[in-house]
């Protein structure tokens, strides 16, 4: 089988070129991947029958003496002689076409080679059809998706691309980023050759324990590429799973967490993995090894020297495991240097009044958002009245008011000077937009106060438009009637860019849109604006020519 790859390194592309596909005798193992039948064909006065899990062949009624078997109807469940599986009686003149039987899988193939220290996977996408006489022999087509090459040290991976070239699709492989390429499909990705593993170097990467300890078909093609990829460079994640740590497993590897600086990858030893010591490794283990609980004991440790796992737990036992360390140390940070970890908790209990875990998640929120505020006004947090206020929902909800003023203040201030630029832009869609009909009128507005005016007298959403009208994002129009200049009436909507001239859109008061007069006004004021730019760009192309 001649592959044709593109890699990134030339080193991995000498190992895609050992790559020879997938051997024949791997057809069994797929076979046992599909549902499979006895088909029986009546021939005068026996019946010919086809095992297809076995391929064996054998004749009713010559030896049988299984009654189910001899007296079987089409669609029963019935044992084959030959290899003893239980298998779906089909009989071949009732079966139509058979092309309801057709039957599709996705599989992870493990391909050893020679050398001990290669060792080849192959992500291939399996069919099988009983149609036709197909059915007489094992007959399933494969399609190669994805190319594995793991060796001490590294892992590498191709997947299949397409070319369209002169009209004609070729496939190619090209190197991933990731070496255990990460790809969902609609069918289960299966595990295929595993015992073939154990004249490798992958025999220690404990597959095997893992798949046992998991059970099939949690462990996945998928999970067991990302293993074994993990595996050639980290040699030492096996004791992850002879140890049983599946949750730690199950969220590193298959969900793609790397554990946040809590793990150290490189560890030939379990406590060190999980960079600790024997006495903390015991405690750790004693409960359910977990990254939540890594990640709550590395924010306390990083703001509490000397605190270790038991700590951790406590904490986690005081707010629950619904909550992510992160908001707990966000608060201890700005904490520790001025209060214990048990100080902290007592005043979090005195805030909440109870020991509900919701509440103290809710308290705990609270805090972190007061205290985040808190820098943003300036407050003196030096003070341990103000670092922790008696009534923390009372001071919290002052600073949250203060904080919305200042920002209001803050706001006006940058529209000012956004609407001092914008006195150069009115002037530019007064020169373009303003019209007086004998009815009607049509104004730029003068602010963005008078845009959010409009919004509120026509009970419409102009006003959210204010800010990017001001900045040219958007250009806002009012059309008033002539004997009512300043009186709103309509509001509209321009384009911008090269369609100045495109309506978006046109409301009155609660959106309502324009009656037969105001539309004849507007038609005319749109025809009118459209030659005017006609008659512009003519003058500017006669004065290029000239």
């Amino acid at each position: 089988m001649e592959i044709e790859a593109k890699s990134r390194c030339a080193a991995h592309g000498e190992l895609i070129n050992r790559f020879t596909g997938v051997p024949d005798d791997y057809d069994k193992d797929f076979n046992k991947l599909f549902e499979n039948f006895i088909f029986a064909e009546k021939h005068r006065r026996v019946k010919e029958c086809t095992c297809t899990s076995c391929y064996g062949k054998f004749e009713l009624p010559d030896r049988i003496t299984d009654s189910a078997l001899l007296n079987a109807r089409h669609g029963d469940i019935v044992r084959c002689p030959l290899c003893g599986e239980r298998l779906e009686y089909k009989v071949v003149g009732k079966c139509g076409g058979m092309h309801n039987l057709d039957q599709f899988r996705r599989a992870l193939v493990i391909i050893p080679t020679d050398d001990p220290d290669l060792v080849f996977g192959a992500v291939v996408f399996l069919s099988k059809k009983y149609s036709a006489n197909n059915f007489r022999e094992m007959k399933i087509d494969k399609h190669i998706e994805i190319i594995y090459a793991w060796t001490p040290g590294t892992a590498c991976s191709w997947v299949k691309k397409w070319n369209f070239e002169h009209g004609t699709r070729t496939p190619h492989f090209e190197e991933a980023k990731s070496p255990a390429v990460r790809k969902g499909s609609s069918y289960l990705m299966l595990l295929v050759g595993v015992e073939r593993l154990k004249d490798t170097f992958l025999r220690y990467s404990a597959l095997d324990v893992l798949s046992d300890k998991l059970g099939t078909p949690a462990l996945s093609g998928d999970d067991a590429a990302r293993w074994l990829a993990e595996y050639c460079v980290h040699s030492g994640i096996e004791m992850l799973a002879k140890i049983g740590h599946l949750g730690i497993i199950k969220d590193t590897l298959f969900d793609g967490k790397r554990g946040g600086g809590c793990l150290d990858w490189s560890a030939d030893k379990p406590w060190k993995f999980y960079r600790m010591d024997k006495q903390e490794y015991k405690k750790f283990v004693m409960l359910e090894p977990t990254i939540e609980r890594l990640e709550w004991r590395k924010e306390i440790k990083r703001c509490w020297k000397g605190s270790d796992i038991s700590d951790a737990d406590e904490e986690i036992g005081r707010y629950g495991s619904n909550i992510s360390g992160y908001l707990y140390g966000k608060v201890a940070k700005q904490l520790a240097e001025h209060l214990s970890r048990r100080q902290l908790a007592n005043y979090i209990d005195r805030q909440c009044g109870t020991k509900a875990q919701s509440v103290r998640r809710y308290v705990l929120q609270m805090l972190c958002d007061y205290l985040t505020m808190a820098r943003e006004l300036g407050y003196d947090l030096t003070e341990p009245n103000v670092r922790l206020p008696k009534n923390l929902k009372t001071a919290h909800d002052t600073a949250a008011e203060l904080q919305r003023i200042v920002l209001r203040e803050r706001e006006a201030e940058r529209m000012k000077e956004r609407e001092v630029l914008y006195k150069k832009r009115r002037k530019e869609l007064e020169k373009l937009y303003a019209h007086v009909g004998n009815n009607y009128i049509v104004r730029v507005p003068e602010s963005a106060s008078e845009i959010v005016a409009e919004g509120e007298a026509l009970h419409h959403c102009v006003g959210g438009y204010a800010a990017r009208h001001i900045d040219g994002n958007v250009t806002i129009l009012f059309i008033r009637r002539a004997e009512e200049p300043d009186v709103p009436f309509f509001t509209v909507e321009m384009g911008v860019g090269g369609s100045k001239w495109e309506l978006r859109q046109i409301h009155g008061l609660r959106n309502c849109l324009p009656d037969k007069k105001l539309n004849e006004f507007v038609t005319d004021w749109l025809a009118f604006g459209e030659e005017k730019e006609n008659n512009k760009e003519m003058k500017h192309y006669e004065s290029k020519a000239s």
